[in-house]
Order: structure tokens, then sequence, then C-alpha cells
């Protein structure tokens, strides 16, 4: 039997989600979260920055909410991964501080 939370959110639930309700973006979100989440702590090593972003991804996908196709929906989930997460690296990245926080949180996982 499928986690429930694996499981791909129904043509209705994005329908519902692309005209406004604030319920569907919730059952979104939360069944998206844990893939999401674990997808992008592999990549940036950080909670505090992988929550940020989840963050982002569920704040990006309620703002396009109208340009949504339910049939290339987990592609579009990925795309917003890739792209949220390579632009979050590389603002951390160009700011000195920024850099060295995250180095310290990718240390402090290996303690």
């Amino acid at each position: 039997m499928e986690n429930p939370e694996e499981q791909t959110v129904t043509v209705n639930t994005l329908q519902s989600l692309k005209e406004g309700d604030l319920y569907a973006r919730e059952i979104v979100c939360r069944q998206y979260e844990t893939r999401v989440r674990l997808y992008i702590f592999s990549l940036v090593k950080s909670k505090r920055i992988t929550d940020e972003i989840v963050r982002e991804i569920c704040t990006k996908v309620w703002e396009q909410r109208k340009d949504i196709r339910p049939e290339s929906f987990d592609s579009y989930v990925l795309a917003l991964c890739k792209d949220i997460t390579y632009r979050k690296l590389v603002q951390i990245f160009r700011e000195p501080t920024s850099r060295e926080q995250l180095w310290k949180d990718i240390i402090a996982l290996r303690r």
C-alpha cells in the first residue's frame, strides 16, 4: 500500500487550487512537503535553508496557481525545486556571512 504522503495530488484538488481554494493549497503543500524537503536537503545540507526554500516553493505554487497544468504538476514542482534552490545557493555564496552560516550548518550535521 502506498504511503498517503507519497500519493499524487488529484486533478480535482489541483483544479480547486487553480480556482483559489486555500484548503486545496494546504493539501498540495502537505502532500508534496516530504518529497520536496528531502530533495532540497540533499542539495543544501541545511535544515534552515531547506525550510526557507520549502516555504518559498509553496508560496510560488500559490502565486502561479492559475498556470498549473495537472498533467505535468510533478515536473513543475521539481523544476521549481531546482530553480529556487539554485538561486538561493547563488545568493548565499555571494554573501560572506550567509556562506559562513551555511558551512556552520553543514559542519553541525557531521557532529
